[in-house]
């Protein structure tokens, strides 16, 4: 667009060479944010469809994981950990 300008006599040589590197480096900036952006909407997908997988099958890799992978998924879904209640003989997070 700046160019276009200079060729068609809106603004001057001086002008064109003073400001095209502010708007190249302002492009070049912003597409930088955008392609990081959409890194981090890919990475964000893909922990939901994990998250969501996981979900799914909770019981059926509870029941065939050993002991190391069921504190995995133990902490996964209780990050803070359980505690048990004798007087109501029961599991609950803190």
């Amino acid at each position: 667009m700046l160019e276009e300008r200079l060729v068609i006599n809106e603004i001057s040589k001086e002008q064109y060479q003073k400001f095209s590197q502010k708007y190249t480096n302002a492009i070049r900036k912003l597409s930088e944010e955008l392609e990081q952006n959409q890194n981090m909407s890919l990475n964000l997908e893909k922990a939901i469809e994990k998250g969501l997988k996981i979900a799914k099958n909770i019981n059926q890799m509870w029941i065939t994981a050993k002991y190391l992978e069921k504190k995995k998924l133990q902490y996964l879904i209780f990050p803070d950990g359980m505690v048990y209640d004798k007087k109501i003989t029961q599991f609950e997070p803190p």
